[in-house]
């Protein structure tokens, strides 16, 4: 037997075996009772499992105390040539069974199991109180073990049967941490697994399985092997579907619009990939989900993602893409409808072909591939075509751009309400300011306009678009980046450009959706270089058209703060969402 100073001495024990609570291929679990106090019992029978060899793999189990995780009490062989394992009972019995079956459960519950399965990683004490409980319990438990020194423990077999539910299912743990990695293929096992198992494992003797188990921990078997398995359970606890599929586009496909936000969707999809490099870190999944499920953004220097390479190479590898009708063009490039396996996506085409302009682009979608907010287009990553043209492939928005949505065949289209108005504008507020608190480097749009705020959600939920690469084509192809109406004054006199220049255009973008006008309506002479003199020697629209609104005389300071000339005086865009939220 093995026992440690702070385990339960199994030696003399009067164990009783009350009934079978699973089964695995080589294991059968009980539930067993000792002096009222009940533990789990896991068999391992003797020609399967080499006792040396158990007593190695939970020997750094014993010592893991972590609300997250099956405790571990102690190990004895038993008569009939078995061995047993005693754990921790979970009394809500396994993931798997409770999805499946007739629990009940809320999207929130199903959040905060994930980010349990991964947590107890430096990120989490910058994050916000946690509201949801279940996806967040995975994630709690996971990073726990992957940070283990000095052996990192990963678990190798994470699967809806492996975790277990208790206090009253709101709390998830994560057990079968020694049987290590799985060795029959299933929908949770990264492809790597196959192509580190040896040809003819079919035909290794049972006794020996423990012995390939044991040596496959030293090559494929790393934390990125788990994040392919979160990221399938993630799928199965927002659809309670068992996931049979063949890739992970297939996977995509059968997740309900209701389920989830994009950002969910690209979560799955970013875990989900084929070359372990691309998958994120375990602590990057954990402020995805916290972001996901608060809709708030936190960021912090521990909070950093990788950086990771773009998801598409090149075009000629994916023969797949289709593209479709030109949804918008501007001074760049082209903006197409496509399709990539099966999926909606939307494709810009810039139209210049040269070196510095494509590494430009590639650079900037490279860094602003791991944006994750719900009112920022994603984007995918590049391609280049076969005429040298780059391709930005990104988040479709099915119900087009504001610009389209406020104005038909360039008429005025006032039929929206003011409570409609008001959330668009605190989405957009919220968006840019998530980018101008990235880091190690903030992002400055330098183009705010209708054009490029993008609708979904039933014309509901406001999207940023073109965000990815204003800041590289400046100075690759021109000084000023911008639309004249919506410029900054230090821009137009050729000052340095801040964020402050968005907060300035930010304000036209309000004042244009409240007053249901287009800026600068009134000037007679509305060329261009006309709009921008006007707007260098400090003049603006008519602040007066935004009337008959509740809090009418808040709207018009906000919007009068955000024109300052001083561009140090303008409000942040966290401010402004701030000041928006209780309008």
């Amino acid at each position: 037997m093995t026992t440690t100073s702070n385990t339960v001495n199994l030696r003399h024990l009067n164990i009783e075996l009350t009934e079978v609570i699973g089964k695995g291929n080589f294991t059968i679990a009980y539930k067993v009772t000792r002096d009222r106090k009940v533990f789990a019992a896991k068999i391992y029978y003797y020609f399967y499992a080499n006792y040396e060899w158990l007593k190695i793999r939970y020997q750094q189990l014993y010592t893991i105390k972590h609300p997250n995780i099956l405790n571990s009490h102690g190990s004895e062989k038993l008569p009939g040539k078995v061995i047993a394992v005693f754990m921790e009972y979970a009394d809500g019995g396994s993931l798997h069974n409770y999805i499946h079956g007739s629990g009940k459960y809320t999207r929130n519950n199903a959040y905060d199991w994930m980010i349990q399965l991964a947590k107890v990683c430096p990120i989490l004490k910058y994050m916000p109180v946690m509201r949801y409980s279940h996806i967040i319990h995975i994630l709690q438990g996971l990073a726990y073990l992957h940070g283990l020194k000095p052996s990192p423990i990963c678990h190798g077999n994470l699967k809806p049967e492996n975790l277990f539910l208790t206090e009253n299912y709101s709390c998830l743990k994560i057990g079968d941490l020694a049987s290590g990695v799985e060795f029959i293929s299933n929908c949770y096992t990264p492809p790597e697994a196959c192509l580190n198992r040896p040809r003819d494992f079919c035909t290794i003797s049972l006794d020996l399985i423990h012995t390939y188990i044991l040596e496959s921990n030293k090559g494929c078997y790393t934390e990125k092997y788990d994040i392919y398995g979160f990221g399938v359970i993630l799928w199965e606890v927002l659809t309670r579907r068992r996931p049979v599929f063949k890739n992970i586009c297939e996977l995509l496909t059968c997740l309900p619009n209701d389920v989830g936000s994009s950002n969910v969707k690209s979560l799955i999809a970013r875990c989900s990939q084929d070359d372990p490099h691309r998958r994120p870190m375990m602590k990057d999944v954990v402020g995805d989900l916290l972001q996901i499920r608060n809709g708030v953004v936190t960021y912090t220097q521990e909070s950093k993602a990788t950086e990771e390479k773009p998801i598409f190479k090149a075009l000629k590898e994916y023969p797949d893409l289709k593209l479709g009708e030109v949804m918008g063009q501007g001074s760049f490039g082209a903006v197409y409808k496509a399709t990539l396996r099966g999926a909606q996506v939307a494709v810009k085409r810039y139209f210049f072909n040269n070196t510095q302009g494509n590494q430009g682009i590639e650079r900037e979608v490279r860094y602003l591939s791991r944006v994750n907010h719900e009112n920022i287009i994603k984007l995918y990553g590049t391609m280049v075509d076969e005429e040298g043209k780059t391709l930005v492939v990104m988040e479709y928005a099915d119900c087009g751009s504001l610009h389209n949505y406020l104005y038909d065949n360039g008429e005025q289209k006032p039929n929206y309400i003011y409570t409609l108005a008001l959330k668009w504008m605190h989405q957009l507020a919220k968006g840019i300011a998530y980018l101008h608190a990235m880091k190690p480097r903030s992002v400055i749009h330098r183009d705010l306009k209708p054009h490029n705020l993008l609708l979904t959600n039933g014309y509901r939920t406001l999207k940023i678009a073109d965000f990815g690469t204003v800041t590289e084509l400046a100075t690759v192809m021109t000084s000023n980046v911008g639309t004249a109406s919506y410029m900054a004054p230090e821009v137009v006199c050729s000052k340095v450009y801040t964020e402050k220049s968005d907060v300035f255009s930010f304000g036209i973008v309000l004042w244009e959706v409240l007053a249901r006008k287009r800026p600068f309506y009134h000037l007679q002479n509305r060329e261009p270089f006309a709009i921008l003199y006007q707007i260098g020697i400090g003049k603006h629209p008519i602040l007066e058209d935004v009337k008959n609104y509740p809090n009418v005389k808040l709207l018009r300071y906000v919007i009068r703060s955000c024109w300052i000339i001083e561009p140090k005086e303008r409000p942040t865009m966290e401010l402004l969402a701030s000041c928006l939220a209780d309008c």
